[in-house]
Formats: C-alpha cells, structure tokens, sequence
C-alpha cells in the first residue's frame, strides 16, 4: 500500500482536476497571526501579520499546479521576490550599482519607496485567472484554482485556541507554495507598462527604472519629472487591479549633487532622518549614499502624483 501511495495521490489529483472540486478539509487552513513590531503595540490590528498554515496534500497539490502555471517574462527580470536564487542583498545591490552610476558620472537620482496597502489581501482571482488564462494555462487548471480560491475556509489559532472557520473572498495565502507566484504574476502588467514607457535611470541600453521585491517596489529617474511620469503610469496600472500605496511609508529621496540642495520644491516639507519601507534594505543602501532630501512620511502620496497644483519639480 505505501508503495502504491503515489500511485492514489496522483489518481486522486486527477479527479481533482476534471471535476473542478476540491473537499472542505483539503483546503482548510490555519492561520497564524505574527507580530510585526514586537515594540509596537500588540493590541493594534494592523500590527500582526497573518501566515496561514496548510495540508500537506494540499502543498503537494500546488507544487504540482506550479508546473502547469509557470510562465516566465522579460519582465520577470525585475521582480526579485519569491524567486531561488534572489534576495534583498541582490535587489540592493542592482539598486545601488545604478545609483553609483549616475553620481560617479555627474548626475543624480530621484527614487520612489512604494508600499502597497495589503497588497496580498487585495487580490482580484477572477482578473488574475483572466491573466493565466492569457498565458496559455489549461483552462481546467484555472477552473480548479478558482473553486480553491473562491471556498477556501480558514481559522485563526490564537495559543491554543482556534476560531470558527470563515471563508476568503479574496487575497492570496501568505504561506502557501502555490499563492508567491501567483501574487508576481498578477503584478506583471504593472511592472511592464513602467518599464515599457522607457521613462527613467538608463544603464549601457537597460531600463533599470524599477526594481520589486514581492509587493514593494522602488522607482528611480533621472529627474523629478522623469519620476512623476512614473508615478503617473504606477498609479493608473495598480487602480487596474485594485492596489493602492500606503501613503504613511512611501517616500522620496533624492541621491547625488549637493548643489540640488536649493531646488525650489516649497510644496513638499523634508526631514533629514529617513525610514524607508525597505526596512532591511534601506539600512544597506543609506551605508552608500548620503540622502539628500526625503518627503515627511505624513505627506499624502496622492498628492505627490493626483493633485496638479502639487506636483514636484521638474
């Protein structure tokens, strides 16, 4: 019989796939809220992080949907999250080498630190089985992640103590094997009309104007024009799929010649200490660069790109 196992597995899959169903038990989950900030405040909502916690069988079953869903871009080149063989160490340094090169050349950079508001809970599964289904994907494998999506029950244990299961309308799992990949792909089309717009910092012929690690990506430009452009294109392409920045943590920073210190941007205020969303990558970046100016967080991000009395500097 244990021999055979696999044998089971697979017929069972199987039927999975060519009914569209999948049991309650096989994709219910536990999810586990984590602190983010364990200084903060432990009985602020905001400040905990849901992970949840599946089957075995049912990560089994997603490995083996990855294969059929797998599809690879350009554009791919440009996203570091969720990736073998990628990190922030590798985001940073892609980063740092094209704001070195701009400054050892004479000229400066403009960057963007983009955060979006619960960018994995904000997930459209019909708009992102719309975009597998672009890619080709058999239409009976999207049929079977649709119905996991659209019914998948959960719990949250608290200690020793677990809630009543409720259903998820929306969002992908943050801990599943399948879901990573899922929230890269849906984000694809947003990173290509950037970097499709050729707006932006140019290395040797490359557009390097965005890097994204997982949801929280940075802008760079040459100007402060170049960079509203962009930020004009993001804001269009993240309404498409229902993202929006979290304005506390979006900030903008400029790098390079000291004589930029008396540009005239009486719109925006500054501070001179910096806390960018890229907690972990900033603190590697700042170790280079000197930050020249960084717009105080409390700033409405909207403003920086909606509103055109408000608009930055060229």
């Amino acid at each position: 019989m244990v021999n055979n196992l696999h044998i089971h597995i697979s017929l069972l899959f199987n039927l999975f796939i060519i009914y569209g169903h999948l049991p309650a038990t096989f994709i219910h989950s536990v999810v586990i809220p984590l602190i983010k900030n364990k200084n903060g405040d432990i009985s602020y909502l905001k400040n905990y992080r849901a992970i949840a916690i599946s089957t075995v069988f049912s990560k089994l079953l997603e490995g083996v949907l990855e294969k059929f869903l797998h599809s690879t871009n350009f554009i791919d080149n440009y996203q570091f999250g969720f990736k073998r063989g990628f990190s922030t160490g590798l985001c940073t340094s892609v980063f740092k080498q094209t704001v070195d090169y701009y400054i050892n050349r004479g000229s400066h950079v403009f960057a963007c630190f983009v955060d979006f508001r619960k960018a994995f809970d904000n997930v459209d599964y019909w708009k992102l089985c719309l975009k597998l289904l672009n890619d080709g994907v058999n239409a009976l494998i999207v049929r079977l992640l649709a119905a996991w999506c659209c019914n998948q029950i959960c719990c949250v244990r608290w200690r020793s103590t677990f809630s009543t299961g409720f259903r998820m309308s929306n969002g992908t799992r943050q801990g599943g094997v399948l879901f990573p990949y899922l929230f890269t792909r849906y984000i694809r089309e947003m990173l290509g009309a950037i970097v499709d717009s050729g707006i932006g910092c140019l290395i040797v012929g490359m557009i390097i104007n965005v890097l994204a690690y997982a949801d929280d990506l940075v802008l760079t430009a040459p100007s402060w024009k170049a960079l509203q452009l962009l930020l004009g294109i993001l804001d269009d392409q993240a309404a498409d799929i229902d993202m929006h920045c979290t304005k506390r943590y979006c900030s903008l920073v400029q790098y390079g010649l000291s004589h930029y210190q008396k540009m005239d941007c009486q719109q925006l205020t500054y501070i001179h200490n910096c806390l960018c969303l890229y907690c972990y990558v900033c603190l590697i970046i700042f170790r280079y660069f000197w930050c020249k100016y960084v717009i105080k967080r409390s700033v409405q991000f909207s403003s920086v790109y909606c509103n055109t009395d408000k608009k930055l500097s060229a």
